[in-house]
């Protein structure tokens, strides 16, 4: 009785684990049913995330796809490959599971909050404009066909 005693109130003094930490969307995720991959990584003291892979990485002329609706008209010429789309990546203040930042879609030329829960197979991405939001799930790329930033031929004669 006294060992159960002993046990019981070691196992009542032991720390109490603080909530659960959101699992880091630092990897290889696939975009758009494998269309594109992207690499979340570390950026300075936050996260940020590129597009490092593109099934289809040029247009029907053969040149790199370009950021051709990007409202700063500066950047328009920048290829899509390569693009950083997700930025200032932190832990989410109002969730413990929630990395939060901001994503830009090269598609519509705009940048939208975004809200992160990745686990250890895809991620919820949740873009959200106001009160308006939509979410896709993305599923991590896993090691063995992770791709390293392509280039065009184009990209490396310049």
């Amino acid at each position: 009785m006294r060992k159960v005693l002993v046990l019981a109130s070691l196992v009542a003094l032991a720390p109490i684990p603080a909530t659960a930490k959101a699992a880091e969307p630092v990897g290889f995720w696939s975009v758009g049913e494998g269309q594109s991959q992207i690499q979340i990584a570390p950026c300075g003291d936050m996260l940020c995330g590129k597009i490092v892979w593109l099934s289809e990485p040029n247009d029907k002329k053969g040149k790199p796809k370009l950021d051709r609706n990007n409202p700063d008209a500066t950047l328009k010429h920048q290829p899509i490959l390569g693009l950083q789309i997700l930025s200032e990546l932190k832990p989410s203040a109002d969730r413990s599971d929630q990395w939060e930042g901001n994503v830009y879609n090269p598609e519509d030329g705009h940048t939208y909050s975004v809200y992160l829960r990745p686990n250890d197979s895809s991620m919820e991405v949740e873009g959200c404009l106001a009160f308006f939001c939509r979410t896709q799930v993305w599923p991590r790329v896993p090691e063995n066909q992770q791709q390293s930033l392509q280039q065009t031929p184009q990209q490396q004669q310049n």
